[in-house]
């Protein structure tokens, strides 16, 4: 739980201090790892309550969330053995045994399930440039739908 709380905590500073005054000033904000990623790995890889977290998030974040979620989905060894080959270091969460991030995975395709509005799964088991294929469409989309927005 501790780790939960110190995500959010840098989560709602990033909130006030860069994400919140960039979206007044007229800017859409991309951002790798979310209040997702939180529920997906305290909550599956952690085994925490995804209530309590959801509610810390409310608290804590003002339950603020992504307008649209891109999910890279890709069965964990493989995404194991390509940083292996790689020879990328592992961070702390991937460095977690493989069950940590088959539990993780599961939770972000419950939540693509209870929320299909707001996520765009991308298959991410193909390779680097199908990923990007999948990707450019949707991100020009929403850039499209960005600038519709400011010019109406």
């Amino acid at each position: 739980m501790t780790e939960a709380c110190l995500y959010n905590a840098s989560r709602s500073t990033h909130l006030q201090n860069m994400v919140l005054p960039s979206i007044e000033d007229g800017y859409f904000v991309v951002s790798d790892r979310f209040c997702d990623s939180t529920f997906a790995h305290q909550g599956g890889g952690r085994n925490l309550s995804l209530d309590d977290l959801k509610t810390l998030h409310r608290i804590v974040c003002w339950d603020i969330k992504p307008d649209v979620t891109f999910l890279l989905d890709c069965d964990p060894l493989i995404f194991r053995n390509r940083m292996s080959d790689q020879g990328r270091k592992f961070d702390r969460l991937e460095q977690q045994p493989i069950e940590f991030q088959y539990k993780s995975r599961a939770i972000h395709l419950q939540m693509m399930e209870e929320d299909p509005a707001r996520y765009i799964l991308i298959d991410a088991e193909q390779n680097q440039e199908c990923v990007q294929a999948q990707l450019i469409p949707h991100l020009m989309a929403i850039i499209n739908k960005y600038r519709q927005r400011i010019t109406v």
